[in-house]
């Protein structure tokens, strides 16, 4: 009995720590937005070493997947200039270090394998075409090579996939409006990209493209409708049903189709696990009335009206399929035909080289992958994706959240089909976001794991 007591003081210590560390992490942020607005030099850099110190915090107290989920939408504010490279991601390599000498420089075989094979298919790639080096590429490298063990703090089970989706929504939410009514301030506006033409305007939070800030709200909104589907609560009920208003208001902001499509195919998901989960008959019909008044309220609402008909309208000015998807069909046929047509980058493409066919992105990350890597090295890139997600899908076949499950890796890795995820650390974050939904859970009473969404 004292030990059980013992090690539940320490689990209620650990849940205040990291909910301290949310609203330094809010405060930081709002300094950073505000150091920006004013053009103080020294404040950015205060806020910037400040969001290092709480990361390094989290990533000692085994905190630091909720953290970086976070701070992820806020990535490229995280600069002194909209040029410099991000201090996420000098964070982000800082938490792999510090993960890898907590583990005692334990990395898996994977690990190793993967950074050599992946380093000597690019070396050999770079040499072939002239390429030079660049700090994403060895970033990359370093991500391969130990952003795994970092990862490895998920076992130690402190946190659950609640703090993970509630903290990754917060960072969206929050970034999101910020963006969106600081923008007309000079200073803040130089790292905004905000899409006007015709009766449209598209914005895209704090991130340089709406359909890459559109797959962050995708992924967060999955995460809150997962969770609405497992707990009794009615406080956390409540809580998620505003987080996923507030995401699906911050979704169409960026008037992207995909997030429509996305959205629209979740929330069928969604309520087909509703049916088909056993569980109080009451507790399904609250969650069908709350989720009717909800549709009804975005039906009804101006805020969302506005937003629906930007949408619709670009979804009207499609009268083919490579309009529907933007052109994209075309960019993915001249990539497909340049792959093919040049033994070189058949085999082991350009090194990972941030070199674009026709100045344009491939928008597919699968196509991305074999530009990158060639067919030699790509499927050395899917086999360390494939070890790295094992452990969080190993008995999903055997598992009766089936449904559930899928839901979670459609909302994450669907739109990765419209966009090259593989140059940003949402890459390596996303996939332990999924990792840590499908092999955690959690108990809403009592903070403990749940084994209802465990599919070991």
């Amino acid at each position: 009995m004292e030990y059980r007591e013992q090690g539940i003081n320490k689990q209620n210590n650990f849940q205040r720590a990291i909910y301290i560390l949310l609203s330094i992490g809010i405060v930081l942020v709002l300094t950073l937005c505000m150091a920006h607005i004013i053009g103080s030099k020294l404040l950015v850099f205060a806020a910037l070493f400040g969001i290092l110190a709480c990361l390094a915090i989290a990533f000692i107290r085994n905190m630091a997947l909720p953290m970086l989920l976070f701070f992820l939408p806020w990535m490229a504010l995280m600069r002194a200039t909209p040029q410099s490279f991000s201090f996420f991601t000098f964070g982000l390599l800082l938490g792999c270090i510090i993960g890898v000498l907590k583990s005692g420089l334990h990395v898996k075989y994977y690990q190793i394998l993967g950074v050599l094979s992946l380093s000597i298919v690019t070396l050999i790639a770079k040499m072939m075409h002239g390429y030079s080096f660049s700090f994403a590429y060895i970033a990359f490298l370093m991500m391969i090579l130990l952003f795994p063990t970092l990862m490895g703090e998920m076992r130690e089970h402190r946190y659950s996939f609640f703090h993970a989706v509630v903290f990754f929504s917060l960072g969206i939410i929050i970034a999101a409006f910020c963006a969106r009514y600081f923008a007309f301030f000079d200073n803040i506006a130089r790292f905004i990209r905000v899409d006007s033409y015709s009766n449209i305007t598209r914005y895209s939070g704090f991130y340089g493209d709406p359909n890459f800030y559109a797959a962050q709200v995708s992924a967060a909104l999955c995460g809150c409708l997962v969770l609405i589907l497992k707990t009794a609560s009615k406080r956390h009920i409540a809580l998620f049903c505003v987080l996923i208003v507030c995401l699906l208001y911050c979704g169409l902001m960026s008037a992207s189709k995909s997030f429509l499509l996305v959205s629209v195919v979740l929330l069928l998901m969604w309520f087909g696990q509703l049916l088909i989960q056993r569980g109080k008959v009451e507790q399904k019909v609250l969650l069908i009335i709350i989720s009717a008044l909800v549709v009804v309220y975005i039906a009804s609402s101006a805020f969302f009206g506005d937003l629906f008909d930007i949408v619709l309208s670009r979804l009207s000015n499609a009268n083919n399929w490579s309009d529907f998807t933007t052109h994209r069909t075309d960019i993915w046929m001249d990539y497909i035909d340049a792959i093919f047509s040049n033994i070189k980058v058949l085999l082991l493409g350009n090194g990972f080289t941030n070199i674009k066919l026709n100045d344009v992105g491939s928008h597919n990350t699968l196509i991305q992958c074999i530009w990158q890597f060639g067919f030699i090295g790509a499927p050395v890139l899917i086999w360390w994706v494939i070890g790295f997600l094992k452990e969080g899908v190993s008995g999903l076949f055997r598992s009766k959240q089936l449904l559930a499950a899928l839901m979670l890796m459609s909302g994450v890795f669907v739109s990765w089909l419209a966009i090259d995820v593989l140059w940003f650390d949402d890459f390596f974050l996303l996939q332990a976001y999924v990792i840590c939904g499908l092999s955690m859970g959690y108990d809403c009473e009592s903070n403990e794991l749940d084994t209802r969404f465990n599919v070991h």
